[in-house]
């Protein structure tokens, strides 16, 4: 219990505490704040949970007197720790508003969590003032509405620190809706998840530490003071990747030292997404099996991986068949299948695709992106019978040739951008109804050609781009 003499002292504390809010309030950005002020400020978020715990407390033996057996020591106590949990708050609202001067938050957010941390002490401070009055009906109303403006209050606070709806966050995790494998897309389903978790509390709409914003595509390759967040294909010059991966005592490691890390599985995710070009809106199995992010993509989801009923090569075959120009590789490290991947179009030879005969059976993917494949080379991927995947793009075929993959019933994407395919092309797509998936990009089809093609396979997805037109046409200043 309080003195009758301490009590006064900290009563007219109180009241210069009130004058000096008062002040910051009226003189808003018009007032310079000293460096050792600042340091104050940056005590907020420890100073803010002791007078939650006391006015709320306070409260309950003010507002409910029959609490304690002694009805005059209930409003005594509650009296007294009114007057101090009204007394750090105004230190907490004090820290506060030299803490908002600081850049990073979104104004509205601290608007509203200001104005409610000041309606506290202020219905705090005059609370207290009418203790004495015995008007009861006043009292209870007020301390109602005092504790409702505690949770408010402090509910803004959590979402400026912690991200939006920080309370309700497990319960929303435990609800949160999830894809099939095949519904998965790279950017929203692998990588949006780690991002959001580990990062966008601190860099969103209503918190943009550094200026930088991490909740969509955009906002990543804009970045904010230091520069854009990451580079495509550029993983020494991507922030993100160089901040992950400074020791965690370091101050510019992110996340920052106390804050939920990042796991070495989920920064490998973050490494080879931005490896692979930042890819933002392909599903995870419209990658390139040999792409870096795509094995790491596939382990994400749980659903079991597809079973084969042929037979696993050896290893020694594997290994056999790899050099500096083709790689071949397992899908899985159980999975009898594989993916083929060749490189340097400088070094390729048609002929080497026949070197493949030992894992005809085995093989589900190949990736010949930028190869001197002609018409001619296709007759060569006849005998891949369980062939599910074939990249062609940016080869050398005009369509002749396509008549060898129509009896591929495995086959289910085919991607042939940037060939140039003729109308013989058209008539043997046209029969390869098995398929899911079809990229005909930048391949000198006419629009009737290519409306014909999806006439003819109605089951399949046939991706042509975007039809840009050669009209030119003049910016404006």
């Amino acid at each position: 219990m309080l003195s009758s003499k301490l009590k006064a002292i900290l009563g007219q504390v109180l009241f210069a505490v009130n004058v000096f809010v008062l002040f910051l309030v009226v003189a808003e950005n018009r007032v310079l704040i000293p460096d050792w002020l600042h340091v104050f400020g940056r005590m907020h978020p420890l100073l803010l949970h002791f007078p939650i715990v006391i006015i709320l407390l306070a409260l309950l033996l003010v507002a409910i007197p029959d609490l304690l057996k002694n009805k005059e020591d209930s409003h005594l106590y509650g009296t007294d720790l009114l007057l101090l949990g009204t007394l750090t708050a105004g230190f907490t609202v004090i820290a506060g508003l030299l803490l908002s001067h600081e850049s990073g938050y979104a104004q509205e957010a601290l608007v509203w969590h200001k104005w409610t941390g000041l309606g506290v002490f202020w219905t705090a401070s005059l609370l207290y003032y009418f203790l004495d009055s015995q008007r009861q009906l006043l009292i209870k109303a007020g301390s109602a509405f005092l504790a409702l403006a505690v949770v408010v209050s402090g509910h803004l606070g959590a979402s400026i620190t912690h991200g939006d709806n920080f309370i309700t966050a497990p319960l929303q995790q435990d609800n949160a809706v999830t894809v099939s494998l095949e519904e998965a897309e790279v950017f929203a389903h692998v990588v949006y998840p780690i991002l959001e978790n580990k990062c966008v509390g601190c860099h969103k709409a209503s918190k943009q530490k550094g200026e930088l914003r991490m909740d969509s595509p955009e906002n990543l390759l804009k970045g904010g003071e230091s520069g854009p967040a990451l580079v495509p294909h550029d993983l020494e010059n991507s922030l993100m990747a160089q901040r992950i991966n400074l020791p965690e005592e370091n101050e510019e490691h992110m996340p920052p030292e106390g804050k939920p890390q990042l796991t070495d599985g989920e920064k490998a995710i973050l490494e080879a997404w931005i490896s692979s070009g930042a890819i933002m809106d392909k599903k995870v199995l419209e990658l390139p099996d040999s792409s870096s992010i795509y094995s790491l993509a596939v382990d994400k989801f749980t659903a079991a991986p597809k079973s084969y009923d042929f037979k696993k090569v050896s290893d020694e075959t594997v290994e056999e068949l790899n050099n500096f120009y083709r790689k071949v590789q397992p899908l899985g490290l159980e999975s009898p299948a594989l993916s083929v991947s060749y490189f340097g179009r400088a070094s390729f030879d048609p002929e080497s695709l026949k070197d493949l005969g030992p894992v005809h059976q085995q093989t589900v993917s190949i990736n010949l992106n930028n190869m001197p494949v002609g018409d001619a080379d296709l007759e060569s991927l006849a005998p891949f019978a369980n062939l599910e995947k074939l990249y062609l793009n940016f080869a050398s075929i005009k369509g002749d040739g396509l008549q060898h993959l129509t009896a591929l019933e495995n086959l289910s994407l085919l991607s042939l951008s940037g060939n140039p395919l003729d109308e013989t092309a058209v008539e043997h797509l046209s029969e390869m109804d098995q398929l899911k998936k079809l990229f005909v990009w930048n391949t000198n089809l006419s629009g009737e050609s290519l409306e014909e093609l999806k006439a003819a396979l109605p089951g399949t997805a046939v991706e042509t781009g975007t039809q840009v037109s050669g009209e030119v046409l003049m910016l404006n200043p």
